[in-house]
């Protein structure tokens, strides 16, 4: 699926520090809620991650200290635990996602977690807990309604 927007590098937008910092942890918890579901946090997915943050511009952005990919990779971390609560994690999506609905941004999110998604397990076929994380992502972003947003 593709998003308008997607494409665009974090740094060809505007957007402050203080978003940026709201974007990273966004993707962070887009990941791990989709790693969680799909691989089990597999270390694959860390790698995907660092990989898409630098390519859309975002591992550049101090992320609680001077190293990004420490701490990107310790939010990661935090997150996967939390991913195995599916009402804390429908929680956690709809709080930290909000802020990007109707934004550019919610489709980088969206981007970079179904990248890692498909590049994590590409030969099986995604679970159906992985279907239901994904959708509710959708949801949450405000990329579909919810009765075209995926199985249900």
């Amino acid at each position: 699926m593709s998003y308008g927007g997607a494409g665009a590098s974090v740094e060809e937008l505007p957007l402050s520090m203080s978003w940026r910092a709201q974007l990273l942890d966004a993707v962070i918890l887009a990941v791990a809620c989709v790693a969680g579901s799909r691989m089990h946090g597999h270390p694959a997915a860390k790698m995907c991650l660092l990989r898409e943050l630098r390519l859309c511009g975002l591992s550049q952005h101090e992320f609680a200290s001077d190293t990004p990919s420490v701490d990107v990779v310790a939010q990661f971390d935090r997150y996967i635990r939390v991913a195995t609560d599916p009402a804390r994690v429908r929680r956690l999506l709809s709080r930290k996602m909000d802020p990007f609905v109707g934004t550019p941004w919610s489709a980088t999110v969206m981007r970079i977690a179904e990248t890692v998604a498909q590049a994590a397990n590409s030969n099986a076929p995604p679970s159906e807990r992985a279907k239901m994380t994904l959708r509710a992502l959708r949801l949450s972003l405000g990329l579909c309604y919810p009765n075209d947003c995926g199985p249900q």
